[in-house]
């Protein structure tokens, strides 16, 4: 069976259609209009391009019966470092429904790819515009790195435009962050666009049926970010990528992945490759908290910009539970983020949570206590898992009590508190960073050794010797 991707210019973007047989949906993308129409004809074409491409790319992964993906336009020069993506993205996603990976492999590989139109002709030469090394495109969440990541920069006075990529799959995330986001366009007197992204109605959003379509969520992001990089003539494009999306664990069946492959500093280079093959523009993609993992990003948010970190909206919101609020409390990411403010003192209570997640009817959500059945995405490694034993200590000593406090304790206190200085030094310190702009990196690292204080345990205890068996 083949599918056809066409698509076709309007006045303030493009449409992309995608027909399969009988089926067939339109999907509109629209920019303001000063942005649409200062963007050099050319780079609009490439853009599109490229979008039709990953839009449709991971569909023969959803549906075995697609043999064959055609596209109206040419193929673009980054075809190859997206098909590369796929395939370092494709065990995680064979992992979170127990499915063979090779299976997936042999399925992308057996599709078959075909142009309607030969490579433009003309060559993309660079735009003659001067890019301010000042001025920063940022896609914004709501979430803890997406918040640090705009405090940092009004710290070092560069000039940010935040766009929020809408999902359609969303449903009630994009209603609170909303809601929060006139309160905090007002406070810190900036300009957020909502800018729709309707071809992700393609990806899955069940765990049960697979995470197709995810693994080029944020390039497709980054490359909807170009036009307006070029109008506010933003030298950065600055994602929220922490150190943690650069760890990796294996498959059942033998194969290395990493459950952030589209975070990590290796695909966030490869960005800055493909911008300038599709847009000629030297923006470079960069991430200011790369040398950051969790516990220290929540210690610096709150602690540094407690005024910033008011509006944190971690959750998927993607369950009935968040129908009325921020946080759903029945999933496991809700879980993750309920334990780092505490470990760091931070009332989760002053930023909306309404439930107790220390009683044993979470028990489920944290990974720690190796309910696997209630994990989801990065949450089903055991990658974070010493980060949250650590997490569990500090808001011990926080004074923080409750029924899966005390089966941590009965379970895990004393191996942990013997690891507690290792532990400390290991999410508390700056880790080296290859995607951190240059030009900052002395002035972010400062604030940050200001922010985090000791890595050691000081005053709280003595140090404890080194476990044989470490």
């Amino acid at each position: 069976m083949r599918l056809i991707l066409s698509h076709r210019r309007t006045k303030k973007g493009f449409q992309l259609c995608v027909k399969n047989g009988h089926f067939k949906r339109n999907y509109i993308y629209s920019y303001p209009p000063p942005v649409w129409r200062g963007y050099p004809e050319v780079l609009k074409r490439k853009l599109i391009d490229n979008l039709s491409f990953i839009s449709a790319i991971h569909l023969p992964l959803k549906d075995r019966n697609i043999s064959e993906i055609t596209f109206s336009g040419p193929r673009s020069e980054a075809e190859s470092s997206y098909l590369r993506n796929m395939f370092y993205s494709l065990p995680f996603d064979a992992a979170m429904i127990s499915q063979p990976t090779s299976e997936y492999f042999r399925r992308l590989i057996n599709t078959k790819l075909t142009y309607l139109r030969n490579p433009r002709s003309e060559r993309t030469q660079p735009p003659k515009v001067n890019l301010n090394n000042k001025s920063a495109v940022i896609p914004f969440t709501f979430g803890k790195d997406s918040l640090l990541t705009f405090a940092l920069c009004r710290e070092l006075g560069i000039k940010t435009k935040l766009l929020f990529f809408i999902e359609p799959k969303e449903t009630y995330a994009l209603k609170h962050k909303r809601e929060v986001a006139a309160n905090f366009e007002k406070e810190f007197k900036v300009k957020i666009d909502f800018i729709n992204n309707p071809a992700g109605d393609l990806r899955d959003t069940s765990a049960g049926n697979g995470w197709f379509g995810w693994e080029l969520l944020l390039t497709s992001f980054n490359l909807l970010s170009l036009p307006f990089a070029f109008k506010h003539r933003a030298k950065y494009i600055l994602f929220a990528n922490e150190a943690s999306c650069n760890e990796s664990a294996s498959t059942a069946d033998g194969f290395n992945y990493n459950p952030a492959y589209e975070q990590s500093e290796i695909w966030t280079r490869e960005l800055d490759i493909i911008n300038r093959s599709v847009s000629g523009l030297p923006v470079t993609v960069a991430s200011l908290i790369g040398s950051l993992n969790d516990l220290a990003i929540i210690k610096i948010l709150h602690a540094r910009y407690p005024e910033i970190g008011k509006y944190q909206i971690s959750c998927f919101a993607d369950r009935k539970e968040a129908k009325f609020k921020r946080w759903c409390s029945a999933c496991s990411k809700c879980a993750r983020i309920y334990i780092l403010l505490l470990a760091n003192g931070v009332d989760p209570m002053t930023l909306g949570f309404e439930n107790d997640m220390l009683s044993i009817k979470y028990r489920h959500l944290y990974s720690i206590f190796g309910e696997k059945s209630g994990q989801e995405g990065y949450d089903a490694t055991d990658i974070g898992r010493e980060e949250q034993l650590l997490s569990f200590l500090l808001a011990y000593r926080h004074g923080v009590r409750g029924d899966l406090m005390s089966e941590f304790i009965d379970r895990y206190f004393g191996w942990v508190k013997n690891k507690e200085n290792s532990l400390r030094r290991r999410f508390y310190s700056i880790q080296p960073s290859g995607v951190m702009p240059a030009e900052y990196k002395a002035k972010i690292n400062r604030i940050f050794r200001q922010s985090l204080g000791p890595l050691t345990v000081g005053e709280f205890c003595p140090p404890q010797p080194r476990p044989a068996t470490e």
